[in-house]
């Protein structure tokens, strides 16, 4: 599955125009062999490798668990399908995606646009200038359409970092450590085979950027790359990491290289790793495809289980892919920032809370619950001390508050006790850290915008990449340490709370209950911080980055001092914190757009796209209802800070596409795709605790005829689903809401139906209907209601019925 539409354009080497889709051959299997095959315009006896049949070429043969699997694959279409078929029939069709990267024709012509920038000079709509192009995209208050959000800025191509081209994406397993890194051109001693080799020609199109790119399998992370070498021709490599003979340290790669010329197949090789040598090696086509099977199962088992949606597009194919990356990264349970290089994939940066945190909410956000338990396990054994300091270069203070939110959803959502009771030491150091240092900042002056700020180091590279690191004072009260440490104290607080609910005197109970009362004043004190560090210079309103500062974040290079220190941190850790007000939250988002802080409303670096933090900055928008600014946000980080065929998300990125500056691959940005996929499904309102289903959903979700379908969604009260049928044009959507196990959930849905559209009633249906309450687009759910709800809805337009 694509992300956006079909390209408009044939990639060169491939037969041109539409084609109906057909169906693989029919085939009749003797003992050993294929003994006939028919298709829809013909039929053969004793048909060979190499044959046609139809659109179909007739690939490879081999055994598998006793039987015979035989293999066709349409490789003279741009979107050709592979089809593994038994005598049982297809066993298994797995397709290819493909997107052009390039800036040029192919580029243009796919998004359907005269010009990249929306019209606008390039200059002037990178990062530090307004950021106009968000703007006009919400401009009518309408959702941002997602062709068009991709239609600003051409698909990142070469990555460029401190001097070195980094990986554009990478393949590899969860079997193994070693990860295989992919390069958008060949880098000298570190591509295992390198393309231009097995492809020649191929070297032009990597250099002027005109590669297509795409995957096989929907979502799995199995690489296509086509290189064009002509008018009407070109190479199509397909590269996966095999999950078949993979090893905790040896990771085996497959390299299957088709030279296309006017829509026919020239010559087809197939590289087990490495180039051959001094002979090719036997069976290389069998062996291949049965390979491509093993693992595409294998990835299936990986990514079972868990939410599922339906309905909405790419969602859950980015979603699930992401997951998949997040696996190759890791070492097993073990976090890992980055894949390749020191830069990234050093020991050094093994203990960054972001990748701890990110992939635990991601996780139990979707339900993968043993993933979250094994990496919250083995991050509190290997890298948290007992005196709650961390076995890492540069504690960030309010990722200290999110590890607790981590622990205490995880409690939630499972009600599995075993990592806190296991950590209890641990944990407790850590929220006696975060309230001792809130004390110390109640010494303050209680008119003081500080009173209550908790100070600290909030950005990890403060340690290793600043100068000044031990001239000026960064411990300071940035205003995002407080707003996330109320909340982990306040999640921990319930778990623990949950745990003593049995004997209200025991350790547990009295321990949730003295958190819970410091979260709630905890809270108040972020809250006022925050609204009391406003200030207004020179005719300009904004707020600094640290509170009660009188420095403006922007008079001071980006980093050179604490007053300007990763601003987009801050306002991404504030927003998820919860305890800023909306007006405060929209103040800063237009600040940071109007001042080019914000690129397509990702806040960036005055340089970059920030697009690990992301999930951070949606939950914010999320919480104070602006959805249209939270779906622009979502979608730019997916196309603009990923590759576009191949998904791979990036740190911080060069929206100077030719250039390419880019940051390398961190896992944290891989994740920000799941994370916020599910709070756009399912909300729950960090403060108030109500839960909105439906939160985010596109208008266009609900558009006439359209269906949707969440299931096994978790939340703090058990999993839920919920299926909207949407008859809008006959003044209609119908819903089926499972809710979830445990009582005390406030429950909302909400129907965001297209514009122009209100919805006046809504009743459950059955044997004893009953009315419910509506509140603008949301119906309310009652308490104690059934395990199943059938709820049907009645809309108006422009006030009057359908």
């Amino acid at each position: 599955m694509s992300d956006l539409r079909a390209p408009a354009v044939s990639c060169p080497g491939y037969l041109s125009g539409s084609r109906a889709a057909a169906a693989p051959p029919t085939l009749v299997f003797d003992a050993d062999k294929v003994r006939s095959l028919a298709w829809e315009g013909g039929s053969i006896a004793s048909p060979t490798i190499g044959q046609s049949a139809g659109q179909w070429t007739y690939m490879a043969l081999f055994w598998r668990a006793g039987g015979l699997v035989a293999v066709f694959e349409e490789l003279t279409h741009q979107d050709g399908r592979i089809a593994f078929i038994t005598p049982n029939g297809v066993l298994r069709i797995v397709g290819k995606s493909l997107e052009p990267t390039s800036e040029g024709e192919a580029g243009l012509a796919f998004h359907g646009i005269d010009r990249w920038y929306r019209g606008h000079p390039k200059e002037d709509v990178l990062p530090d200038h307004r950021d106009v192009m968000r703007e006009e995209l919400l401009a009518d208050g309408a959702d941002p359409d997602l062709d068009a959000v991709a239609a600003c800025y051409p698909a990142a191509r070469h990555a460029f970092f401190e001097g070195h081209l980094r990986p554009h994406t990478f393949v590899g397993t969860g079997i193994s450590a070693d990860v295989v890194p992919l390069y958008y051109r060949d880098v000298t001693m570190v591509s295992r085979v390198p393309v231009g080799v097995i492809a020649p020609g191929s070297e032009a199109a990597m250099e002027a950027g005109d590669l297509w790119e795409g995957l096989l399998g929907g979502w799995m992370p199995l690489v296509r790359t086509v290189y064009p070498i002509g008018a009407d021709a070109c190479w199509e490599v397909i590269t996966f990491a095999s999950s078949t003979t993979a090893n905790e340290f040896k990771q085996p790669v497959w390299y299957r290289a088709v030279h296309l010329e006017g829509g026919s197949v020239v010559e087809v090789k197939y590289i087990d790793s490495f180039l051959p040598h001094p002979h090719a090696g036997k069976k290389l086509p069998e062996r291949f495809y049965a390979e491509l099977l093993d693992t595409a199962e294998y990835w299936e088992r990986e990514l079972s289980g868990g939410m599922r949606v339906e309905g909405w597009g790419w969602l859950e194919s980015r979603s699930h892919h992401a997951f998949a990356r997040e696996r190759i990264t890791r070492r097993g349970d073990h976090p890992k920032y980055g894949i390749a290089d020191q830069a990234y994939a050093g020991a050094e940066h093994d203990g960054f809370q972001d990748v701890l945190v990110s992939s635990v909410l991601g996780c139990l956000e979707w339900g993968y619950f043993e993933r979250a338990r094994a990496y919250l396990d083995d991050y509190f054994t290997h890298f948290v001390r007992a005196d709650g300091t961390l076995h890492y270069r540069g504690p960030e203070m309010g990722k200290y508050g999110v590890s607790l939110t981590c622990l205490g959803l995880y409690y939630d959502y499972t009600r599995d006790p075993a990592v806190i009771e296991k950590h209890r030491e641990k944990i407790d150091a850590i929220a006696d850290m975060l309230v001792g240092r809130w004390r110390k900042a109640r010494e303050r002056d209680p008119a003081d915008p500080a009173y209550g700020m908790i100070p600290g180091y909030h950005e990890a590279d403060i340690n290793f990449l600043t100068p000044n690191v031990y001239e000026l004072d960064y411990d300071r009260p940035y205003l995002s340490n407080t707003g996330e440490a109320w909340r982990g104290l306040r999640d921990l607080a319930g778990a623990y709370a949950a745990m003593g609910k049995a004997n209200p005197a025991s350790e547990w109970a009295v321990r949730g209950e003295t958190l819970t009362k410091i979260a709630d004043e905890m809270f108040l004190d972020a809250q006022r911080g925050v609204e009391r560090s406003w200030i207004t210079k020179d005719g300009v309103r904004g707020l600094p980055i640290i509170a009660g500062d009188q420095t403006f974040y922007w008079e001071h290079p980006y980093r050179s001092r604490p007053e300007s220190y990763d601003e987009n941190r801050v306002w991404s850790e504030l927003y998820f914190g919860g305890a800023t007000t909306r007006e405060s939250v929209k103040r800063i988002w237009d600040m940071a757009g109007e001042r080019g802080h914000t690129t397509l409303g990702v806040l960036n670096n005055r340089k970059s796209m920030v697009g690990f933090l992301v999930w951070e900055e949606i939950a914010g928008l999320l919480q104070h209802d602006l959805v249209p600014e939270a779906l622009l946000t979502f979608y730019a980080q997916a196309v603009h800070a990923h590759s576009r065929g191949t998904w791979t998300a990036i740190e911080c990125v060069d929206m100077d596409r030719a250039r390419g500056a880019h940051s390398p691959y961190c896992l944290p940005a891989q994740m920000t795709v799941p994370i916020a996929a599910k709070w756009l499904l399912l909300f729950e309102d960090p403060v108030t605790g109500v839960l909105t289903l439906g939160h985010g959903l596109p208008r266009d979700c609900l558009a006439d005829g359209r269906t949707l379908k969440v299931e096994n969604a978790p939340s703090r009260w058990g999993s839920l689903g919920y299926e909207l049928r949407s008859q809008i044009a006959a003044g209609s959507i119908s819903a089926r809401v499972t809710l979830p196990q445990r009582p005390g959930a406030t429950l909302r849905l909400r129907l965001r139906a297209p514009l122009g559209c209100r919805l006046v009633a809504a009743k459950t249906t059955g044997s004893h209907p009953t009315a419910l309450a509506v509140d603008g687009d949301h119906v309310l759910l009652p308490d104690g209601a059934a395990e199943v709800l059938d709820i049907t809805t009645t809309w108006e337009s422009s006030g009057v019925a359908f």
